[in-house]
């Protein structure tokens, strides 16, 4: 069984066909993950049109190949998220994990979101609150959102699947929330 295997990483995005029975990789494509486009500090944005292109030409790359591909596996490790609307459609720019909008309001306001998340929730998630989590970034974003447009948080690989399914179901996997 072939599987094509995708991973969107904060350097690179890499893809190959991966032989389930033999344990081999094909030979990997790889190219550059588009850079920051915000031009304020402490903000790190990636166009969401740009690495979708990114990410097309990976797909094209797979379904190039002359074997009976059995699935698509989307891995990343990179703690990034985009809001979106009811259909996907891109609200915001993928914000990085190395993104720090949270100290724009000044420290206070995060040790004000972490008292509110609580000593349990924190244990729980891995005890940690940095001030590049999705939590934070999401938070100061909707402090001034218009509370009757619908939005969803996708992370950055559940937004790319959503982009790249012909039928998309509006789920996250755990090891991907964990990240959020």
């Amino acid at each position: 069984q072939f599987f094509a295997l995708l991973d969107i990483g904060g350097t690179d995005i890499k893809s190959c066909v991966g032989d389930a029975q033999e344990s081999k990789l094909g030979k990997i494509l790889r190219t550059a993950t588009p850079s920051n486009i915000s031009k304020r500090n402490n903000h790190y944005e990636i166009s969401p049109s740009k690495i979708l292109q990114e990410v097309v030409k990976h797909v094209n790359h797979l379904e190039s190949e002359p074997l009976r591909i059995n699935g698509l596996l989307i891995s990343g490790q990179m703690g990034s998220w985009v809001l979106t609307d009811e259909k996907n459609r891109p609200l915001t720019n993928v914000v990085s994990w190395q993104d720090n909008r949270v100290l724009d309001l000044g420290q206070e306001n995060m040790e004000n979101i972490r008292k509110e998340f609580g000593d349990r929730r924190l244990i729980e998630t891995g005890n940690e609150l940095r001030s590049g989590l999705p939590i934070f970034g999401i938070r100061t974003i909707l402090k001034n959102w218009d509370q009757s447009q619908s939005v969803r948080i996708h992370s950055l690989i559940s937004w790319i699947a959503s982009q790249i399914c012909s039928e998309y179901s509006f789920s996250v996997h755990i090891t991907d929330a964990a990240s959020t």
